[in-house]
């Protein structure tokens, strides 16, 4: 996230972007341990808007798809055992076709069922798809700077 925050504007003010908003409004993830992704969906889409200079709606994740149906080598997560942040950073980064909000919105699973993995939308987000997403530890304020400048 922060590699692509801009230093020029503030990103939660749309009149210093062009009219272009780079944060998405708080969700509630409701009584789920779904915080990791919920992070990790709203840094990306951030990212993304930022990179790609549209409205950060225009770029939104599913952290349905990311907190519930993992890739199949991974384990299921239900709501009452949540990712770590390194685990969630990592599932986004090999993650492919990721719906959007719309076409998987976020639905605590309390029961487990087996349809929280269906998306209503067979086209997948269209800025999310097209790159790759990467994350590393940052510890000090000159390897955030060296990493910037990269």
């Amino acid at each position: 996230m922060l590699a692509a925050s801009p230093q020029v504007y503030s990103s939660l003010d749309p009149k210093d972007t062009g009219g272009i908003r780079l944060v998405a409004a708080p969700r509630s993830q409701g009584p789920c341990d779904a915080c990791c992704a919920f992070a990790v969906a709203s840094a990306a889409e951030t990212a993304i808007a930022s990179m790609e200079r549209v409205d950060v709606a225009d770029c939104s994740i599913s952290v349905q798809r990311l907190h519930f149906c993992p890739p199949q080598n991974l384990p299921e997560r239900g709501c009452r055992g949540g990712w770590t942040l390194t685990a969630t950073l990592d599932l986004l980064s090999y993650s492919q076709d990721l719906p959007t909000e719309a076409c998987m919105d976020y639905h605590p699973d309390m029961t487990g069922s087996a349809d929280v993995c269906t998306s209503t939308c067979s086209t997948p987000n269209r800025y999310a798809n097209q790159g790759a997403f990467a994350s590393m530890q940052i510890n000090t304020i000159w390897e955030a700077q060296l990493h910037i400048r990269k």
